[in-house]
């Protein structure tokens, strides 16, 4: 027997008796004291040097609160001579886990009847979001289902980084708040109790997945399978609407038990006729449909935030390659001099009447997603570059700089893409290859269908391993711009 002596009182357990499997936070053994016989202790998995000899505060908020809907907790803290924190609460029946796996689902009252029960915890307990709600953490004890374990999520929160308590997140109920690791409130409760009625109604909840990465996805931008129609409309509706992405969209803890009431009491006999069973199902699709905007918002935003990071990683990339060119040319060509320019968006350097000018395309800002519809590439941002010859005869060769996956759904980088005309256009430019400074006029000659603008070369990456070529590229093409021998290439594409 291990004993150990908490806030209250003192207490053993036997190691070798555990009620279950461990869950995210710890594991429950049986053990007892001189006045309870037999009660659940449960052994959180963090110690003293993790939570920084913190109080469980639970023991100011719960024990000894004559609570219906709340397992009792008798006693809680960190033992003196483990430094282990733990929570002694009463022995329930079981879980509703257990009731879901003995069962596979559940009739529409009984999982109603429950939910009712889960919900009128919650409010008794107000002041407090449970954090870590699911079918294990909701038990069976004196005819009613009971919460337990609230307030051990809210106590590893205060005492530990965001990040630490994301690791201990319940995957299949964890809210979109949570998985973005932001502070939870009421509607994070009420997205989980959502799920649990899923797993009450099919046996599972509305997500699943192989991977830590695939709940993650799901939860923030899925949308949930419908509902059998064999289940009330107003029911399926109100589960619906618990899994709305935005929290403050989701109902409130009283609209939702109010609705439970109505669902329990039936269906009136003057709104079961086909006109009102119609607008019925018109409600669980409006519900359904809420949530698919509010996954497909999410998403836009996820994807935006991603690109912008990526903007914002593309063009100091991009200073450092054109630095590197342009410290290269200086260094093997003395008389080479950096040219100021209006904006620091803009980049030149001129060796003799011969330029080398580089410029982000609309002074930097991200492009759009879709701007490259035809091809599919995703374009984050772009540059062109040329160079200019002004002696014996005027000529420029140019070329596009685009930060980009290709459309492959690989990494992101730089690409160099030169273009040219097709030999058949009626409106074939006079300096070739060139840059494009319309990205519709670059979509159309990235896509597979044939166009009057055609790329002049394979695009080529330049940054990383493939910078000294690039660099070798240019500043041989400035001298012979300088030389005077830029012209036209005697056979286009270049390979």
């Amino acid at each position: 027997m291990v004993h150990i002596k908490l806030h209250l009182s003192e207490w053993e357990y036997e190691p070798n008796n555990q009620l279950g499997q461990d869950g995210g936070f710890g594991a429950v053994f049986v053990g007892r004291n001189t006045t309870h016989n037999n009660v659940a202790i449960k052994r959180l998995h963090l110690r003293a040097n993790d939570l920084a000899h913190r109080e469980l505060k639970i023991a100011n908020v719960l024990v000894q609160r004559n609570l219906k809907h709340v397992i009792p907790v008798l006693d809680a803290g960190q033992d003196a001579d483990s430094d282990a924190y733990f929570i002694v609460m009463a022995l329930a029946e079981k879980s509703l886990q257990q009731e879901i796996n003995n069962q596979a689902v559940i009739n529409d009252l009984d999982a109603v009847h429950i939910l009712k029960d889960i919900v009128a915890g919650l409010q008794e307990v107000s002041d407090i979001v449970h954090r870590d709600l699911k079918p294990a953490n909701v038990l069976y004890h004196e005819g009613h289902w009971k919460l337990a374990d609230f307030g051990i999520a809210r106590f590893v929160e205060d005492s530990t980084s965001l990040n630490t308590l994301n690791g201990f997140l319940s995957r299949d109920y964890a809210s979109p708040e949570q998985w973005r690791i932001e502070h939870t409130i009421p509607a994070t409760d009420v997205y989980a109790l959502g799920c649990i009625g899923y797993a009450l109604l099919t046996g599972k909840p509305p997500y699943t997945g192989f991977s830590r990465e695939d709940y993650k996805k799901q939860h923030l931008t899925g949308t949930p399978i419908p509902l059998p129609e064999k289940h009330p409309a107003q029911l399926r509706s109100l589960l619906t609407t618990m899994l709305r992405k935005e929290p403050a969209t989701r109902p409130t803890l009283t609209r939702i038990r109010q609705q439970l009431e109505d669902i329990a009491s039936g269906i009136p006999k003057s709104l079961q006729n086909t006109g009102f069973q119609a607008l019925a199902q018109a409600g669980v699709d409006a519900a359904q449909y809420a949530v698919a905007q509010d996954a497909a918002q999410i998403d836009r935003q996820t994807k935006q935030q991603s690109r912008t990071r990526l903007l914002q990683a593309a063009i100091p990339i991009l200073d450092t390659m054109v630095e590197t060119l342009f410290e290269r040319v200086i260094q093997v060509a003395p008389t080479a001099e950096r040219i100021q320019t209006r904006t620091t968006k803009n980049q030149a350097i001129r060796l003799g009447s011969a330029l080398l000018e580089i410029e982000l395309l609309n002074n930097g800002v991200l492009i759009s997603e879709d701007a490259f519809e035809r091809s599919g590439w995703d374009v984050v941002v772009g540059a062109q570059i040329q160079v200019q010859q002004s002696s014996p005869r005027p000529y420029e060769w140019g070329g596009n700089l685009w930060y980009t996956n290709l459309g492959t759904n690989s990494e992101y980088r730089w690409w160099e893409v030169i273009y040219m005309s097709h030999p058949l256009s009626r409106t074939r430019r006079s300096f070739e290859p060139f840059a494009v400074d319309d990205i519709e006029d670059a979509d159309r000659a990235a896509s597979p269908i044939m166009d009057t603008i055609q790329f002049a070369a394979k695009p080529r990456p330049i940054d990383d391993e493939n910078l000294d070529e690039f660099c070798a590229r240019w500043a041989e093409l400035l001298a012979k711009a300088y030389r005077g021998q830029l012209t036209h290439p005697s056979y286009l594409p270049l390979d």
